[in-house]
């Protein structure tokens, strides 16, 4: 194996023996008095954005997201995680279970894509007739137009808290949000968190794989406090199936040949 093959590069980090360094920034050397997570969080993905809105736009996001009812499925698999483990046990459960699904912060990233995708394929200048065209397209192809149409509610109530709140206080250009609600208006579909979320984190300038990883972090207080309370209570009954509610359906147990034999002897 040659010496190239196992050269790494990173723009990411440096620690030394007095300073950490992330992205160029001396992290001992920040402020904690004006730096908050969300600064950390931004620097950590390389994300350059205005920071008065990207603090409003990201607030916005958590807050929309947190929801940490135990009977939502995704919680559902962080309860399931905590009885078996712990805390991490359970996060981990939580975010494998979602991982490539429609919900959650895949979600999120697959909106971010299918928008980014769908700007380059009609361009910023699209008629509603064009964009109509394309959408129609896009759906005799068998591709799924991600972040528009709600199971279970005629609206996604986080999606609709969310538009009024960017709406007040944002009041910069925002072309990805412009696109969004074009595609909105030619689909007739509402449109769920996923959209929202990618429409406003685009507008922010970041790259649709940003998005994903941003969201983990806006996305993670209601895994936590799942996690968190499913650890310390670690219910029994998420351990274990009550025997009435298993039964068997399949083969007759067989007998060993060493059985068979047992037998006759006796």
């Amino acid at each position: 194996m040659s010496s190239a093959t196992l050269h790494l590069t990173t723009e990411l980090g440096h620690a030394g023996w007095h300073d950490h360094e992330v992205r160029g920034v001396v992290v001992f050397e920040l402020d904690p008095r004006s730096t908050t997570l969300i600064d950390l969080a931004l620097l950590s993905l390389g994300i350059r954005a205005d920071r008065d809105e990207a603090h409003l736009v990201l607030t916005i996001c958590a807050q929309a997201a947190l929801n940490p009812d135990p009977r939502i499925p995704p919680m559902k698999l962080v309860r399931l995680g905590a009885t078996h483990g712990g805390l991490l046990s359970a996060l981990a459960a939580g975010l494998v279970g979602i991982e490539r699904s429609l919900v959650g912060m895949s979600a999120v990233t697959d909106s971010a894509g299918f928008l980014h995708d769908f700007v380059a394929r009609v361009g910023w200048d699209a008629s509603d007739d064009r964009i109509h065209a394309a959408l129609q397209e896009l759906k005799r192809s068998g591709a799924v137009i991600y972040g528009f149409g709600v199971p279970g509610r005629p609206v996604d109530e986080r999606a609709r808290w969310m538009s009024e709140r960017l709406d007040e206080v944002l009041a910069s250009p925002r072309p990805w949000w412009r696109m969004y609600e074009r595609i909105r208006g030619c689909l007739r579909l509402p449109p769920n968190l996923g959209a929202v979320f990618a429409a406003a984190l685009l507008d922010l300038g970041c790259t649709p794989d940003q998005i994903g990883a941003i969201s983990c972090v806006v996305n993670l207080f209601p895994l936590l406090g799942n996690a968190h309370e499913g650890a310390r209570q670690a219910p029994r009954l998420l351990r274990t199936l009550p025997a009435e509610t298993v039964s068997y359906e399949g083969p007759a147990p067989r007998r060993s040949p060493r059985a068979a034999r047992a037998s006759k002897e006796s």
